[in-house]
């Protein structure tokens, strides 16, 4: 492998001993291209392929973390909501018209079944398998 050098296309051509002139004008001839240069071309595009994979994983990395960061303020939103609710009715200052025992039993039971999904999704997708 090629190791602390940069490569770009004009780098893999010149290393070749070859320029896109010369590719393109020997179209209709055979080229003789030696078994060091096509090794150099295959290690210019395994390092390329290389980058791309760190820099792909990298992204996905910030993307999860940001993924994370995002879920947690819903959640923590979400649970603020339903303990304002629950705390204004024990202090009896929401009322509610209809029987409240079934109003906070269904707001408390969709509250924690919500949280307990989502937090299942983001855990999965934050720490899934190589499967």
């Amino acid at each position: 492998m090629v190791a602390n050098k940069e490569y770009n296309i004009d780098n893999t051509f010149s290393d070749l001993n070859l320029s896109v002139t010369d590719i393109i004008q020997s179209a209709n001839t055979n080229i003789t291209i030696s078994a060091n240069d096509i090794k150099k071309a295959k290690d210019v595009l395994d390092v390329a392929v290389r980058r791309e994979e760190l820099e792909s994983k990298r992204q996905d990395r910030e993307q999860r973390r940001k993924f994370a960061v995002n879920i947690f303020w819903v959640v923590v939103a979400y649970l603020s909501l339903t303990l304002c609710i629950v705390t204004l009715y024990g202090a009896s200052v929401l009322c509610f018209k209809n029987d409240a025992a079934i109003i906070l039993t269904t707001l408390l039971g969709t509250t924690t079944a919500n949280v307990i999904t989502l937090l299942v999704i983001v855990v999965k997708y934050l720490f899934r398998t190589k499967d």
